[in-house]
């Protein structure tokens, strides 16, 4: 998502930004009230991001 950078108040889109731009402006705008505090940023859960994330853990743990 969108960075700032607390120095400079500069805002770094990265690559996925500027396409999530082109496709929807209404995104881009609720990535910087997200940014801005405005509201919270989203939250994703779901079983099928429960995989992935317990599969890292126990690969992880395998290598400690």
């Amino acid at each position: 998502g969108l960075v700032q950078y607390t120095d400079s108040n500069t805002i770094l889109p990265a690559v996925t930004d500027l396409q999530n731009h082109l496709a929807c402006r209404h995104l881009t705008e609720l990535s910087r009230g997200a940014l801005d505090g405005q509201f919270p940023k989203p939250f994703w859960h779901g079983p099928v991001l429960d995989t992935p994330q317990k599969h890292r853990k126990s690969h992880e743990a395998a290598y400690v």
